[in-house]
């Protein structure tokens, strides 16, 4: 064990013997850095046996006059770290504020001002000590996207990456839909994220809105409107057939046009008619 702090910590054992600690915390600070440590104890001992200059003697733990051993005792028993290790000021949070000097706080007596508070912009004071005073912040701009056409079924790809911030700030989205068509469960994928989709399952007209915030600030929303457009039906008339005029058109021997309608039967009935 390193001899001093061998010696430190039997007149820490002593003091705790009994001995009054009341106040000697400020009382110990021989060398007036705000820290208890191992030089305050050696500045003691290299004081031993003279006597204290005054009341206010930092070395003069116990108040009696005289600077001896008993004073050393009283004061290692302060120390600001574990065996009176010596105190390096850039890692000690002065201010309380959860960061030292050496973790980032540019203003160590102000506990305002450390890596995670927030910067008010303009006031000429770093807040979150990024070596720059934050600007006026400005909202940024959301973009929808173009305008879309599709079909029934067809999945809608979204896009706000053309949305932008004056200050280059990142940004985030949030999608809504501000209208669908009535009957209409079409969801959007991922409303947080800058090109969700959603499935067209009713026909008529979608809406869907985006805001995109800076940290601060909303932008004013933007819209992006989907329509459908009329699917062209598909006819089906089945397989041909082959019938015999007595058949398909017996009700035409009436009137003995048969021959004169057969090419229009075989048009409008997709029908092959064949005579015997």
């Amino acid at each position: 064990m390193n001899p001093l702090r061998h010696i430190i910590t039997c007149l820490a054992a002593i003091a705790s013997l009994g001995i009054s600690l009341t106040a000697f915390a400020l009382t110990c600070d021989v060398n007036n850095d705000t820290y208890i440590d191992s030089n305050d104890i050696l500045l003691i001992f290299a004081a031993t046996n003279t006597p204290a200059s005054g009341p206010d003697d930092p070395k003069d733990a116990d108040g009696d006059g005289l600077i001896t051993v008993n004073d050393a005792s009283q004061c290692s028993v302060q120390c600001t770290l574990p065996n009176c290790d010596v105190v390096n000021p850039n890692d000690h949070d002065d201010d309380g504020d959860g960061y030292s000097e050496n973790q980032g706080d540019c203003d160590d007596a102000n506990p305002n001002i450390h890596p995670d508070a927030i910067d008010i912009p303009g006031n000429g004071i770093d807040e979150n000590c990024d070596g720059v005073d934050a600007t006026t912040n400005n909202p940024p701009t959301a973009n929808a996207g173009a305008d879309q056409a599709a079909f029934l079924g067809d999945v809608i790809n979204l896009d706000g990456s053309g949305s932008t911030d004056p200050d280059g700030d990142p940004l985030s989205y949030f999608w809504t839909f501000a209208s669908r068509p009535a009957g209409s469960n079409a969801v959007l994928s991922d409303p947080a994220v800058v090109n969700p989709s959603f499935t067209v399952d009713v026909f008529g007209t979608y809406e869907v809105r985006l805001v995109v915030n800076d940290g601060s600030l909303d932008s004013a929303p933007d819209s992006v409107v989907i329509t459908t457009e009329n699917t062209i039906p598909i006819a089906n008339a089945g397989p041909d057939q082959t019938a015999y005029v007595s058949d398909v058109v017996a009700v035409l021997r009436r009137f003995q046009i048969l021959r004169l309608f057969t090419p229009l039967l075989q048009l409008i009935c997709s029908v092959t008619i064949k005579f015997r």
